[in-house]
């Protein structure tokens, strides 16, 4: 096998397991360690594969021109009778490309940039027939059965959009505003109900009539609680197109459920002082750990809510029914309409530097980052400092 051909397969090999990583199968989220991480891997595979195909042409001219020169380097672009698998290698590459760069320099909305992501499905069947159109047997063999795991894993995907696999029946129960552009919701299963833990989260289609409600599509929330019957309880903030279309759903509302996903918290120590800081909507997680009766031995634990003006604190989050402290618990509700430098005075105001204690936070990714890196500078231990990313672009 030359370079040429090597460089090519190892592309459509790229390609193939890219596709393979965006499914959400349990089994390799658990491997990832939550699903943060294996569309890490996704990603990984996505920009290795727009490398290696930009080299393959390359690796393809230099086996040209050590052949036979500048001249014979420039031929290989069409080779007599293969015009047309040539075409079909070139389109390929221009296709990736286009995707690759929409995905990186457009600000693109989030269903734009899931139907410029599709141009990644006929761009592999293109390059498939380019590699096959010209591999011997034994490459052949490779192909085919890299071709059919990319089109099982195309289908099941597409399965997995239209809800066709993989769900759970449940229908909203339950609906109430504690606050502007925030939904506070119960879903009751109509089947059986999921098995969850505190920081997982749920993709959730909301079928109303003919058309789901939102994108017509899945999204992902994450779980607040248990819900009587066995049900999901979910807080909704009112961020985008879909979830501001959501603030008016019924009660009766159908839903599909897929999940549960995710591995936040799983790494907590209960016998370890906590600080969990929650930045917005990103107090949901903590919501549901709350909610989980204490053991005698648990550790104290803070709760640190940035809030902007105008949102709803932490002790106005609490599933209904349920006081306004939490035993075991230190709610500490800040509001903050400044950036990092205020949230960080803020929190080391009223919590200290927690360099002896777990630090678990969620919300918005810059407040995450910002905080993690000034958690390392007052010398929390990195290991000390968990955070889950849910941004799956």
């Amino acid at each position: 096998m030359n370079a040429a051909t090597a460089s090519g397969l190892a592309a459509l090999a790229l390609w193939c397991a890219s596709f393979v990583l965006m499914l959400r199968l349990p089994v390799l989220e658990r491997m990832a360690g939550g699903l943060d991480r294996l569309y890490l891997w996704h990603h990984v595979c996505g920009v290795l594969t727009y490398l290696v195909v930009l080299a393959h042409p390359l690796v393809v001219a230099a086996r040209g021109f050590a052949a036979g020169g500048w001249h014979a380097s420039a031929a290989l672009a069409t080779p007599p009778g293969e015009g047309a698998a040539m075409w079909a290698g070139w389109l390929a590459l221009g296709l990736l490309m286009a995707m690759m760069l929409a995905t990186f320099l457009a600000p693109l909305a989030y269903s734009r940039w899931r139907r410029v992501h599709a141009i990644a499905a006929p761009a592999f069947l293109l390059g498939a027939a380019h590699a096959w159109a010209l591999a011997g047997p034994a490459s052949r063999v490779l192909l085919a059965a890299m071709t059919a795991i990319a089109l099982a894993a195309l289908s099941w995907r597409l399965a997995l959009d239209r809800g066709w696999v993989r769900g759970h029946a449940y229908r909203v129960s339950r609906v109430a505003h504690p606050g502007r552009g925030l939904l506070d919701l119960d879903l009751h299963p109509e089947g059986a109900a999921l098995d969850w833990r505190a920081g997982q989260f749920v993709f959730v289609a909301f079928r109303g009539g003919p058309d789901w409600r939102g994108c017509g599509e899945y999204h992902p929330y994450t779980i607040a609680g248990h819900a009587d019957g066995g049900g999901l309880r979910m807080l909704i903030r009112a961020l985008g197109t879909c979830t501001r279309r959501l603030q008016a759903v019924p009660v009766g509302t159908a839903a599909m459920v897929q999940g549960p996903y995710g591995a936040f918290l799983a790494q907590r120590d209960p016998h370890r002082a906590q600080l969990w800081v929650a930045g917005g909507i990103g107090v949901t997680p903590f919501l549901a750990a709350l909610a989980k009766p204490t053991q005698a031995g648990d550790a104290p634990v803070e709760l640190v809510h940035l809030y902007r003006p105008g949102d709803v604190p932490v002790q106005q989050c609490l599933a209904p029914g349920h006081a306004q402290a939490v035993p075991g618990a230190r709610l500490v509700a800040i509001e903050s309409a400044g950036g990092l430098d205020e949230a960080w005075s803020q929190l080391v105001e009223r919590v200290g530097v927690p360099v002896d204690r777990q630090v678990f936070m969620c919300g918005p990714p810059p407040l995450v980052d910002g905080l993690r890196a000034r958690l390392l500078e007052a010398g929390v231990p990195a290991r000390d400092i968990h955070s889950e990313k849910f941004d799956f672009r």
